[in-house]
């Protein structure tokens, strides 16, 4: 139970199994809400999964744009103020978390499309689909997120792909 000055109560209800059921809310103006609480899958516990679970720290960004397969741009964003993200932040319940620099937060989910290629899946509306779609691989302690996109909006006459590789390093 906590008791937050200027806002009001919450309170962890657990059942049985010391698991948590609900929630709680009362604000100090207001009436009590409770809202049942559903835990996430905790995906496979395995050398892979662990590794990538875990606060990653964003170093550089490559962009890579093709047209009709040849490379038309090509180049890094080391800069903090070209880069934007700081971190991001891999939960073995699912949630793939990006930190800004703003201070804001994107919460999105996570899961292996196929773990023996390093594919994951990910959606920021619980739709999944075949485009939202990054392939992991590890040099060293470095994590290397490849993501590609296929041209659309404005622009998107200038080239048919955009290849985006994300380099992290252990936080």
């Amino acid at each position: 139970r906590f008791d937050l000055e200027g806002f009001g109560i919450i309170e962890i209800i657990y059942g049985n199994n010391e698991e948590v059921n609900a929630i709680s809310i009362t604000p100090d103006n207001g009436r009590e809400m409770e809202f049942d609480v559903v835990k996430e899958h905790v995906v496979d516990d395995d050398k892979l999964t662990n590794y990538l679970c875990r606060t990653w720290k964003v170093d550089k960004i490559r962009d890579v744009y093709y047209k009709d397969k040849e490379v038309v741009f090509d180049k890094e964003y080391i800069e903090k103020e070209d880069v934007m993200i700081d971190e991001v932040f891999f939960s073995k319940s699912g949630t793939y978390m990006l930190v800004y620099h703003d201070g804001t937060i994107g919460v999105s989910s996570w899961k292996w499309k196929n773990k023996e290629d390093k594919t994951i899946s990910y959606s920021w509306d619980n739709n999944w689909s075949d485009k939202h779609v990054i392939d992991i691989s590890f040099e060293g302690n470095t994590l290397v997120v490849r993501e590609v996109f296929d041209a659309e909006g404005e622009g998107a006459e200038h080239f048919d792909i955009n290849e985006m590789f994300t380099y992290l390093s252990e936080k």
